[in-house]
């Protein structure tokens, strides 16, 4: 970074590195310096709300992160860091309008099970359990990858294991982490 200072790659991976170790007052810091002489720098931003959100500032992550999504609005992490602040803050009805403008944006890069804990956390908190379950099934056929089919297998056997034990409430959270 010190030898190439304007190399968005280079100032992403020390980022990386430097969240890696847990030092996040650090990420914060670099990362805010880099999105002042570069604004333009979509995973720098993202690296920041992350960062933002692990210190204890999550409004200011979920700025950070919206300021992403408008640098680059194809960009599904991005979206996925939303998505999974907006859940951490029980914002269900944003989370569902947010993968839904995810969806929309990312066109065929979108992959379903990318959002799918967010989307059924949500669902689960507004519409009820019976909306999450389906929620589910739409996403297990739409998926041709046999990994994906067993990440949302998990999430249909945890959201059923929540509701039995806990209830929708316990339920949503439990999908949110």
């Amino acid at each position: 970074v010190d030898r190439n200072p304007d190399s968005e790659c280079a100032s992403s991976d020390q980022l990386w590195v430097l969240h890696t170790l847990g030092r996040f007052e650090e990420v914060v810091s670099t990362a805010r310096r880099a999105t002042a002489t570069h604004p333009d720098w979509n995973s720098v931003w993202i690296d920041l709300a992350v960062a933002l959100r692990a210190t204890g500032a999550p409004a200011a992550a979920l700025a950070a992160v919206e300021r992403a999504i408008i640098l680059d609005p194809r960009d599904w992490f991005a979206h996925y860091v939303q998505c999974k602040l907006l859940v951490s803050f029980h914002r269900w009805n944003d989370t569902l309008a947010a993968v839904e403008a995810a969806r929309t944006a990312c066109g065929s890069s979108f992959d379903p099970w990318n959002l799918m804990a967010s989307e059924t956390a949500a669902t689960v908190a507004t519409l009820g359990a019976g909306a999450a379950m389906e929620v589910l099934s739409k996403a297990l056929a739409a998926t041709e990858k046999p990994e994906t089919a067993s990440v949302v297998e998990a999430a249909d056997s945890l959201l059923s294991t929540e509701l039995l034990l806990r209830g929708p409430v316990a339920a949503a959270r439990a999908l949110g982490e």
